[in-house]
């Protein structure tokens, strides 16, 4: 049997230092720092959600993402998962009887995922069919030179977000503080990690 060198967990903290420190040294003598494995090397490939009624639900994301059933996951006879799939194959979700969680989440109210639209008239064409369905949703957010965006609440009051990313949209950090008197900016980080 082969015995394999994995790297001990780096600092997430990155200030100049420590990445020139990095760029020098290996971990565990194993691995060039160079060619650390990034995200940016992968793709999504799906996003799980609890839900109280997995027939209710699935209906809801096929009726209103056009999504189709891909797989189901039974334990001991009795359907307990199902991961439904978009025709390109590339968008999954995938969907757990809540009961059947480890401490039955709830995540009603919360943007669990953001969906990256093509452009705003996207936006605008899913509330339309939102509303042809009866699906709640907000009002399309449009926050320049940022983000225009628009929430959709599944059964369990799950969102799911749909954000269409303006081109004038900066390209370096940007903070966003929210307050009373509305969304205010930064540019310099506050979390220090």
């Amino acid at each position: 049997m082969q015995h394999l060198n994995i790297p001990q967990p780096v600092s997430s903290r990155v200030g100049v230092t420590s990445a020139r420190r990095r760029s020098t040294q290996t971990l565990n003598g194993c691995i060039d720092p160079g060619n650390l494995i990034r995200v940016s090397n992968f793709r999504f490939r799906f996003v799980k959600l609890p839900v109280t009624d997995l027939s209710r639900s699935a209906a809801w994301y096929r009726d209103v993402l056009d999504l189709r059933r891909q797989f189901e996951f039974a334990e001991h006879g009795e359907v307990r998962g199902v991961q439904l799939v978009d025709a390109t194959g590339d968008v999954m979700i995938a969907l757990r009887d809540r009961r059947y969680c480890a401490d039955q989440p709830r995540l009603a109210g919360f943007d669990v995922v953001s969906f990256r639209a093509t452009s705003r008239d996207t936006l605008v064409a899913l509330v339309s069919h939102c509303d042809r369905l009866g699906v709640r949703h907000t009002d399309i957010q449009d926050l320049p030179p940022f983000v225009s965006t628009l929430d959709l609440y599944d059964p369990d009051d799950t969102v799911l977000r749909f954000a269409f990313d303006h081109p004038t949209a900066p390209k370096g950090f940007v903070g966003v503080d929210v307050g009373d008197s509305g969304p205010t900016l930064y540019t310099e980080p506050r979390l220090d990690y």
